[in-house]
């Protein structure tokens, strides 16, 4: 078996890009990953182009020598976009590895240690806020929208959310982003007394919507210099948060405030490889360290997962997939099965789509679609066709299904 050809593929789904990449065997195979170039990468679809000439033709079976190889081609300008680029190539040939031996990529790494893990509802309200006007998603616009939709959330069966700083102006939230340069407040990062008020009101208006036990998470991102940090740790300490989510590249800075915060802190989703990891495991400066899959790659990613296991602290994968939203119109209809037939099919990685948010049907474990054993045939239940042009659907995420089956069909 040898690496015959290599593809970078883009879906365009309104709001952002999904990018894949495709490496096609000689004998056949084809291996699929997911990355993206939305959010600091652009640029990353030519990289992996210009380091594809040098895998043409090796065994993608040999995956650690492969990505090895690769490695030592960037090793003068490591991390960034080079890694994001192996870490694509490295997903794909583990998926050809999968196919290869008819079995799920997780069997290559002595099987699931769980098949369940907890799930948590990422980034609530943010999008809302941002998408406010646009017809995509319900509405948010004051602390009375964030609270009923905490109590949606519960009521769906999530154990705990985790949310952005979202700031009241001109009588409605919008969100916090100088840490991104895309708001006021950067370069400088400060924080000033009416942010901080404005987020002990909305930490409250989640609180008193969930109750006590409900986990809330609160990602900060780069917004704030370390002082700033110390701030809002310390305005959060009333609301018991699951754990506070800091980006940071000064490991010191990190364990400085995780030493003063009143709950767990949670970090280092942008960072690249076990080196990265290294520093801030040894300064113990967080308690939750969080692994891009995407960016780091599978292999890399249990690996820095395995080193963290030996510093007493757990991982949290971050990025793992992407969110679409398509139309249900299929009533009472729902996807029934027994518990056996459903482990099988998650442990297998047949389920291709789960509902997030809300199970309109009674779906068993949320599931939205599953695809046969060979991977070529999918039933779905939501409509996708029914979301491919703005001026009649929710938007066009459904295209990158047609879009798919056609490229894949033109490339036979």
């Amino acid at each position: 078996m040898r690496i015959e050809r290599i593809e970078t593929l883009r879906a365009d789904a309104a709001w952002r890009t999904f990018s894949f990449l495709k490496i096609v065997t000689a004998c056949g195979i084809t291996g699929w990953s997911e990355y993206n170039e939305d959010f600091g990468s652009r640029g990353l679809s030519p990289v992996i182009e210009a380091l594809a000439p040098l895998i043409l033709g090796l065994d993608p079976r040999a995956s650690e020598a492969v990505v090895a190889k690769l490695h030592v081609a960037t090793r003068q300008s490591r991390g960034g976009l080079n890694q994001q680029a192996i870490a694509a190539i490295e997903n794909a040939l583990l998926d050809i590895r999968g196919k290869e031996a008819g079995k799920p990529v997780h069997a290559l790494f002595g099987g699931p240690v769980r098949t369940r893990i907890p799930l948590y509802w990422s980034h609530f309200g943010t999008y809302r806020v941002a998408h406010r006007g646009k017809g995509v998603l319900p509405e948010l616009a004051t602390y009375d929208d964030l609270a009923a939709h905490a109590a949606e959330v519960k009521a769906a069966g999530f154990r705990c959310l985790k949310t952005n700083i979202l700031r009241l102006l001109d009588g409605k939230l919008h969100q916090f982003s100088p840490g991104f340069g895309r708001h006021e407040g950067w370069p400088e990062l400060n924080w000033d007394e009416a942010l901080l008020a404005g987020l002990r009101r909305q930490l409250g208006a989640i609180r008193d919507a969930v109750g006590p036990e409900f986990g809330i998470m609160l990602d900060l991102n780069f917004h704030f210099r370390t002082e700033g940090f110390m701030r809002v740790a310390e305005a959060v300490a009333p609301f018991g948060l699951r754990w506070l989510e800091i980006d940071t590249h000064d490991a010191a800075s990190l364990a400085q405030i995780r030493r003063r915060a009143p709950c767990p802190v949670a970090s280092c989703e942008t960072l690249h490889g076990r080196r990265d990891f290294k520093p801030y495991l040894e300064a113990y400066a967080m308690d939750v360290p969080i692994v891009d899959v995407p960016w780091n790659g599978l292999g890399e990613s249990i690996k820095i997962a395995a080193m963290a296991d030996a510093y007493e602290v757990n991982v949290a994968p971050h990025n793992e997939g992407q969110e679409i939203v398509v139309p249900v119109k299929n009533g009472e209809g729902s996807y029934v099965a027994d518990a056996e037939t459903l482990d099988r099919l998650e442990g297998e990685g047949r389920v291709v789509a789960y509902y997030t948010g809300s199970n309109p049907n009674g779906s068993s474990r949320d599931i939205a679609g599953i695809a046969n054993e060979r991977g070529n045939v999918v039933g779905f239940m939501p409509h996708p066709e029914h979301a491919v042009e703005e001026l009649t659907g929710p938007g066009t995420d459904g295209l990158v299904f047609f879009t798919s089956v056609l490229k894949t069909l033109v490339d036979a």
